[in-house]
């Protein structure tokens, strides 16, 4: 037979888990109720608080590196959000065509490989334009000159910078 104190602590642990029951599918209500609230506030703490942030910011680089599903969902998660931006906001829409041209241009100065690749796509997307240009299936007429420039856009450049003498390429 079990003493005094021993029943008296199971019935304070049967209460207790009790109440606790209680107390959790409380708080799962409140959230619901106030969902919209309580995430605003989490993101504002996450905003604030440093320590938050900086611990924030372990978690989900360890989790990156663990867990390739929540990798594979973060980076269309990632992509999503980006091509919504770049629908939505001319700045940044803007700032990433500038950054994108800066990059290209230094990759080719830098990349011998990768110029490579890219004038041989020239090459052949020029092809293609010729043979949808031109139907007639004479090679004569496809072939590109290259000392002349392709359209008057072209020529007018050309003529500036023979003129002042500094190159606008």
């Amino acid at each position: 037979m079990p003493s005094k104190h021993r029943e008296e602590a199971l019935k304070r642990k049967r209460r207790y888990s009790q109440n606790s029951e209680e107390a959790k599918s409380q708080a799962h209500s409140q959230y619901k109720q106030h969902r919209h609230a309580v995430i605003q506030r989490s993101k504002l703490r996450l905003l604030t608080d440093r320590k938050l942030r900086k611990s924030n910011a372990i978690n989900v680089k360890r989790r990156l590196m663990t867990d390739a599903t929540y990798k594979q969902e973060n980076t269309e998660r990632a992509k999503l959000s980006q091509k919504r931006r770049l629908q939505s906001d001319k700045q940044y829409r803007l700032k990433n065509q500038r950054q994108a041209k800066l990059s290209q241009k230094r990759r080719l100065q830098t990349d011998k490989q990768y110029r490579l690749k890219k004038q041989l796509q020239a090459k052949l997307s020029q092809k293609k334009d010729c043979r949808l240009t031109n139907n007639t299936g004479s090679k004569s007429s496809c072939k590109p000159n290259s000392t002349k420039p392709i359209n008057e856009k072209h020529l007018s450049i050309a003529e500036r910078s023979k003129g002042n003498g500094t190159n606008k390429a």
